[in-house]
């Protein structure tokens, strides 16, 4: 049996009905690695009953995992796939770039669908999650996307086209 931490114990053992006497074995068990015999002797329950809920507990971690897991495969399936629209509208050869914390994005939105918009900035698309947006950008029109480093959300602004000088003779 592998070793669990203080925090995944915490949160796997919320909502369930097992007693305090009972958790307080499991946690032995574990995040101690406690023999199960040995804890349920000290809690004063029964080794069956013991095994029981740390069957539950078990199962209710591997659940827990599989949703993250899920959600996690989830989110990436989407991500791609706004990416490959993105490569449809202007060309198989753009490369799809992750926006990153920091930096500052000049250019057309071109895709957003799923959660996720895809700037085009100069030769390559650059992916932003609208969860890190301060708003949903608009499509087809100069936009700067910036990111300051501190883990704040992504300022949107309309970049003004500059107008072209004629040169005077």
């Amino acid at each position: 049996m592998n070793i669990w931490t203080k925090s995944e114990f915490q949160l796997v053992s919320k909502k369930t009905r097992l007693s305090s006497r009972t958790l307080a074995a499991c946690e032995e068990v574990l995040i101690d690695g406690v023999a199960g015999i040995d804890a349920a002797a000290k809690h004063q329950i029964f080794p069956s009953s013991l095994s029981r809920a740390l069957g539950v507990l078990n199962d209710k971690r591997e659940a827990l995992q599989n949703s993250i897991l899920k959600q996690s495969s989830n989110e990436n399936i989407l991500r791609m796939t706004v990416g490959e629209m993105a490569k449809n509208l202007l060309g198989e050869d753009l490369p799809i770039k992750e926006a990153v914390s920091g930096q500052a994005y000049e250019g057309p939105v071109i895709v957003n669908a799923h959660g996720y918009v895809v700037q085009k900035v100069g030769r390559i698309g650059v992916i932003h999650d609208l969860r890190n947006l301060s708003g949903i950008p608009p499509r087809s029109i100069g936009l700067s996307i910036s990111y300051e480093k501190t883990g704040t959300l992504g300022e949107i602004s309309v970049v003004e086209k500059q107008q072209a000088k004629s040169i005077e003779r």
